[in-house]
């Protein structure tokens, strides 16, 4: 015969209930009220509160505040070079600005694990926006904020680590493939995975997170020339492939002009002299940096033979700056650039080319969104405002963009070593 408690569960949970209290058991409890949302803490309102709210130690507090001393007089110093500015006023410039990155960091933080600590606030929040506003003046572009894309914390951890993974295999396959055949040139870390995230990485790893595994190679990661790249270096994709575990030479077909061959997308492709290229699948997101490591290399290769066709330095010789600068100029308009170009990006004096450049074409180009030097000084000291700058057509200030961000990194963050490699975590 089943037990008394089976037969009243049978029965019904008012009966259960019921004997539960003749038998002399505890009632069940009732269910747990749900605990209230506590109220997400409001964003400081001062640049002290800001950093006290990340900082609890005393000293340290006081450290980053002499910091911020020494940032705003050199800030003066820089900005006063284009036009009238107080020092009371480039200090309220840096204070407005690290206070806006510090409230977008207590967003990040009220909302999810994003660790702050003093280092970080003062390389990548002080030191970062002063010199954010020197160089948005001087050169007329604000350099582009990279370091969340390589921090691997918060929501992009997983994809960071993915990209971290395949951009250091690509270049051990590159570099390698390079040796093999005796050519000078080499490529680096940083080269390939900030190449990556300004042509298209930095929207996979944000807003596009969903589409990151079915990447159009021109439209989501400006890879245009890529089947002519495939095809001139075909040894070089077949290693990347079996090295890095791709298959990008799956994303496109090669055929004779006028023949559309079997399994091609709509998409027809730049594509070597005598052939038609088209589009087969659309890449992932490990095939998308693979794409672009391919690509930088193809294009450092052809910026070496017209620096040589001109006489001048090979690329190889330079400082892994002018590399950067001189690979990403030929990589984004296939032009090889004056010296004189070369230095003043490097330098970040360029504002006063750049806006002459976009007056000049104005006939026949939209004008670009910005002033000459003195010009942004004044509407940052009128009311701190930095003008949006979408990409453009003018390759300098295209460059500009993410050679700011290339610069950040490595000045601001531990992200890579002198050498251009990742560091290795924790190093």
């Amino acid at each position: 015969m089943p037990p008394l408690r089976s037969l009243l569960a049978l029965a019904g949970p008012s009966l259960l209930f019921a004997a539960c209290l003749v038998a002399g058991d505890d009632p069940p409890p009732p269910p747990a009220e749900p605990p209230p949302e506590l109220a997400p803490a409001p964003p400081p309102e001062t640049v002290d509160a800001a950093i006290a709210a990340f900082v609890e130690d005393a000293a340290a507090q006081a450290s980053l505040r002499a910091e911020l001393d020494t940032q705003a007089q050199a800030l003066h110093t820089e900005l006063a070079a284009h036009g009238p500015v107080e020092p009371g006023q480039a200090r309220a410039l840096l204070e407005g600005k690290v206070l806006e990155r510090l409230s977008s960091w207590h967003a990040h933080r009220e909302a999810g694990d994003f660790p702050v600590d003093a280092e970080r606030l003062r390389e990548q929040a002080i030191r970062w926006e002063a010199f954010r506003l020197s160089r948005y003046v001087s050169s007329g572009v604000l350099p582009k904020t990279y370091f969340g894309f390589f921090d691997e914390a918060w929501d992009t951890a997983a994809h960071e680590a993915t990209m971290r993974e395949t951009v250091g295999c690509t270049s051990a396959v590159i570099n390698g493939w390079q040796a093999e055949r005796g050519a000078p040139l080499r490529v680096t870390d940083a080269e390939i995975a900030v190449t990556f995230i300004a042509e298209g990485g930095a929207l996979m790893l944000t807003t596009q997170q969903a589409h990151m595994n079915d990447l159009h190679p021109v439209l989501d990661v400006g890879l245009d020339d890529l089947a002519s790249g495939l095809g001139d270096y075909q040894g070089l994709l077949e290693a990347l492939d079996a090295g890095c575990g791709t298959d990008l030479g799956g994303t496109v077909l090669y055929s004779e002009p006028g023949v559309r061959p079997a399994g091609a997308m709509n998409d027809r492709l730049i594509a070597p002299e005598g052939q038609w290229a088209w589009l087969a699948r659309n890449a992932t997101f490990r095939e998308g940096i693979v794409g672009t490591a391919l690509m930088w290399i193809w294009e450092k290769e052809i910026a070496q033979r017209k620096l040589a066709a001109e006489e001048r330095t090979p690329l190889h010789q330079r400082g892994l700056d002018e590399q950067f600068i001189i690979g990403s100029l030929v990589y984004n308009s296939g032009i090889l650039h004056s010296e004189r170009t070369a230095r003043t990006i490097a330098r970040f004096q360029t504002g006063q080319r750049v806006y002459d450049d976009s007056e000049r074409n104005a006939h026949r180009r939209p004008r670009l969104n910005l002033l000459p030097p003195a010009g942004l000084l004044g509407e940052l000291i009128g009311d701190g405002g930095i003008r949006r700058q979408p990409t453009s057509w003018l390759a300098a200030y295209h460059v500009l963009q993410r050679y700011g961000a290339w610069e950040g990194l490595r000045r601001f963050s531990d992200v890579f070593d002198e050498q251009g490699a990742y560091r290795e975590r924790g190093g």
